[in-house]
This record gives structure tokens, C-alpha cells and sequence, in this order.
């Protein structure tokens, strides 16, 4: 079961370029029928965009920021669950506490990191550029209306526990760069983020936030 509450003051969600947005999560996993056990999580998430000042060559121009938190009270670190490799109550590794893949710390592979809390980070400078050399181009599947360049940068960490101090030290970060298109009204990116373990690549649909 997930309850979900978002509060959204964006001017376009799918492509923001003012205004914030808030998102609170709960998720609950009662360890009925074929689940392999019980476990929750907590999620808190907020976004806010500054529209710049155009260039001559450019549409758009915005500063978007992130913050993301998580926490997983039912994980259970001094106990193993039964049958299973993970702890008693720990959520599964593609829900709660995770860190790594094309959403957040995209220079790290999907949910490599994974624990008991998470804190994460993000900035992005946002440009949507002038030129279009597709938008009259009839042999084209689909219909792009722009080409964006992004620059980023994110931190973040896990934590056996949630402490503020823990997880604002030795934390984790990348850069990178993506060209994002919005087609057939969706916006794609193809990006390209550096970190401590490697250069890693996504391809996406929709903004990270």
C-alpha cells in the first residue's frame, strides 16, 4: 500500500521552468499472501526552479534544484529475514532508502547504493537552445519541439541510521551533461554523469525532477 500527497506550484510539469513542487511518500508492505516479508519506508522530496534571463540563441533558461530524503523505520540490521538474503523488514532493493541509477547519482549503476536512510542533492542548469534544425522536418516519426543542454551535479548518501551529521559527511557526488528533447510532448534525455566508480550513460523519458 503507498499513500502519496504532492503539492505541485509549477508553471508545466513536465518541463518547469518556475515554482516548486513537494512530495511526501509512504509505503507499506504488510507481508501478506507471497510477499516475502513485511517492511515500510518513508519518502520526502522537494524541487524548486528559477527562470533566468534568455540569451539571443536561446528559449529557456532555468535553475533547477532537488532535495530527497528516505527512511526505512522497519529495517532491522541484527536480524536476517527468513529464506531470504536481506535483513528482517528491509524493503526491497528498488524501493525505500536507495541511491544510484537514472533518477539520482546517475554516475552510479541502479540502486547501488541502498540502506536504512538516504539524504541526496541535486542542481541542474537548464537550457533550451533557439535552434531546432527538426521542428519542420516531416520525415520525422514524431514531433520534437525542442533541444535542451543540461549541466548537473548531485551528493548524496545511505546510512544505517538517520543522523543529519552521518549523512552530510564523506558523501558521495557526480557531474554530468545530457541533451534532452521534448518529443511527442514527452521529454527524452540521453545523459552522461561522472563519479568516484566510472563514467555511466541513461537513457530516460521525463525530467529526473
Amino acid at each position: 500500500m503507498r499513500l502519496y500527497l504532492e503539492h505541485d506550484n509549477t508553471d508545466y510539469a513536465d518541463n518547469p521552468s518556475r515554482g516548486y513542487n513537494f512530495k511526501l511518500k509512504s509505503s507499506f508492505d504488510f507481508g501478506f499472501s507471497n510477499s516475502s516479508q513485511s517492511w515500510n519506508s518513508l519518502e520526502a522530496s522537494y524541487s524548486h526552479y528559477f527562470e533566468l534571463p534568455n540569451f539571443s540563441w536561446s528559449r529557456q533558461n532555468v535553475i533547477a534544484l532537488n532535495s530527497w530524503s528516505a527512511y526505512s523505520p522497519s529495517w532491522d540490521a541484527t536480524q536476517k529475514a527468513e529464506n531470504s538474503f536481506l535483513d528482517k523488514n528491509q524493503p526491497p532493493m528498488w524501493e525505500g532508502a536507495r541511491l544510484g541509477g537514472y533518477t539520482r547519482m546517475r554516475a552510479y549503476d541502479q540502486n547501488r547504493f541502498s540502506d536504512k536512510a538516504a539524504i541526496y542533492f541535486a542542481a541542474e542548469y537548464r537550457l533550451i537552445l533557439g535552434l531546432n534544425p527538426l521542428e519542420k522536418q516531416k520525415w520525422a516519426p514524431v514531433s520534437i519541439d525542442w533541444f535542451q543542454t543540461v549541466l548537473f551535479a548531485e551528493a548524496g548518501r545511505v546510512a544505517p541510521k538517520y543522523d543529519v551529521k552521518e549523512l552530510m559527511s564523506d558523501m558521495k557526488y557526480d557531474v554530468g551533461v545530457s541533451l534532452r528533447a521534448l518529443t511527442a510532448k514527452v521529454p527524452m534525455r540521453l545523459e552522461i554523469a561522472y563519479g568516484a566508480e566510472g563514467v555511466n550513460m541513461w537513457v530516460m523519458i521525463k525530467q529526473p525532477f
